[in-house]
């Protein structure tokens, strides 16, 4: 029965998922719009959105880049809490 239910419902779940990319790509064009309308109407602050759009950026690479060493060390201590061997 499950899996009579989820074969039926697959569809609808890739038509929301479809929904809410494009709902997304329309609101993320929105914004791209009012940004730019703002930048034509006040260049000077073009330098300021620039700085903000790098740092934005920039932290969430570190961000990424902790993350990831995180994950690594949570993980070689899991492995060698079991007796196991560390990653080399």
């Amino acid at each position: 029965m499950r899996r009579r239910i989820a074969r039926l419902t697959a569809p609808l779940w890739r038509l929301a998922t479809w929904v809410f990319l494009a709902a997304g790509a329309l609101v993320g064009f929105e914004v791209l719009e009012a940004l730019l309308g703002g930048l034509v109407l006040a260049p000077e602050i073009v330098p300021i959105v620039l700085l903000c759009l790098a740092l934005v950026w920039l932290v969430r690479e570190r961000l990424d880049i902790a993350l990831r060493w995180l994950g690594s060390q949570l993980s070689a201590r899991r492995t060698s809490r079991r007796g196991g061997r560390m990653p080399q």
